[in-house]
């Protein structure tokens, strides 16, 4: 029999090909799907579908998940009650909350694809140990759909069909093309990068100003900031993996003056905004329903505050139960502060 220091080598040896096989085919969905070999053909034009449409809204929201998403139906549950309250909060907004950012097709990983039966697996386990190596494989698979939304090569690609399941989603929602209501993208991790690259194709399909909220976003010096009428970047100041964007990619530092992100931060398109003690990944993060902040309010009530408070500075409609912290207000653990 096989003793368990061997089950565990092959177990990790398996993960490794997996994680290696995600790297090299990780442009190919995009790619395929440009070229006409899998997947929805370009459209030229996206319209409302026919039959019912909801009432036209006075501001649309689209949330783009984070890399824990298996589908646009399928989000972690913090990540979903987040969604509920902003609609609950925003009156006047729709929430479109049904793209899945990390497929050109809007095809979740348990949708219509080879191994859809792999990730269902993978996603029962996940649910069962969420803590289960072969469980992260999710994760891992998006944050590398992430890095070619990124990549100078294929991203214009990707981002391309992003925006137009995007598009597709408004029109669900009652968008009207031409009614020039405002559009925001907010996106959560890997989905604030998805949300800054698809945004120049919106902009020239909608004509209209498009803004982005990214909370905890590892975000590039992407070309997609150029068409970013404003941008809000909020994160945790003990949230190490937003973090990696500010040392790993040159643009974003402040050396890099020329880069799209300093300018943007130059014209004061860009605000960076630290909105208190936040961790990146429970406990302690943007979605902890259990433990308190020193004003006695949970980690996720923050954050939303803060998302709530950025859109009403925005001139949105928001309804308000309890803000007590300005955005100006001084650093501080459950306070808001610009860096």
């Amino acid at each position: 029999m096989m003793d368990v220091t061997a089950i565990l080598i092959l177990i990790v040896t398996g993960v490794i090909a997996l994680a290696l096989v995600s790297v090299a085919l990780a442009p190919l969905e995009a790619l395929g799907w440009w070229a006409g070999w899998r997947g929805a053909q370009l459209r030229e034009d996206i319209k409302p579908p026919d039959g019912y449409l909801p009432a036209p809204a006075e501001h649309y929201l689209v949330y783009l998940a984070g890399v824990n998403a298996i589908s646009g139906d399928v989000i972690p549950d913090g990540e979903q009650r987040l969604v509920s309250k902003l609609r609950a909060a925003l009156p006047g907004t729709a929430v479109v909350s049904d793209v899945f950012p990390y497929s050109v097709t809007n095809t979740g990983l348990n949708g219509n694809r080879m191994f859809a039966w792999l990730w269902r697996k993978l996603e029962r386990l996940r649910l069962r140990r969420p803590h289960a190596l072969l469980a992260q494989l999710i994760h891992l698979r998006n944050m590398f759909q992430v890095a070619v939304s990124a990549d100078r090569r294929y991203g214009p690609i990707y981002n391309f069909g992003v925006a137009e399941e995007i598009l597709a989603g408004l029109c669900r929602a009652g968008y009207r093309p031409g009614s020039r209501a405002p559009v925001t993208l907010f996106g959560w991790s890997g989905g604030a990068q998805i949300a800054v690259g698809a945004t120049p194709f919106l902009v020239r399909a909608l004509d209209v100003p498009v803004q982005v909220i990214s909370l905890g976003g590892v975000i590039t010096a992407d070309p997609g900031l150029q068409r970013v009428s404003r941008i809000w970047h909020l994160y945790g100041n003990q949230d190490v993996v937003q973090r990696v964007g500010r040392l790993l990619f040159p643009g974003r530092w402040r050396l890099a003056v020329e880069s799209t992100w300093n300018r943007a931060r130059q014209e004061g398109r860009l605000r960076e905004i630290m909105i208190g003690a936040f961790n990146h990944r429970p406990p302690r993060n943007y979605f902890d329903e259990y433990n308190r902040m020193d004003d006695g309010r949970s980690y996720a009530d923050h954050a939303l505050d803060a998302l709530l408070r950025v859109l009403g500075e925005a001139g949105l409609s928001v309804r308000v139960t309890h803000l007590p912290h300005p955005l100006s207000a001084a650093t501080g653990r459950g306070e808001t502060s610009e860096s």
